[in-house]
């Protein structure tokens, strides 16, 4: 769930094993009282992030209108 998100950064690393590229992004969320987190490999970084705000704006406008 997008309101669970507390931090998405480019990370450069091993930590993901056996991967295709080391420049990855690691989102980190809140889970159970604590954080995890999860390392991926969007296609494009800068879409990725573009599109994780512009979502994250919509659900804000929502909430406010509700």
């Amino acid at each position: 769930m997008l309101v669970k998100i507390k931090s998405v950064k480019r990370t450069r690393g091993l930590l993901s094993g056996p991967a295709l590229s080391l420049d990855l992004m690691q989102i980190r969320y809140k889970h159970f009282g604590g954080f995890c987190l999860v390392l991926i490999f969007p296609e494009n970084h800068d879409q990725f992030l573009a599109d994780l705000e512009n979502r994250r704006n919509c659900l804000s406008q929502r909430a406010r209108s509700t």
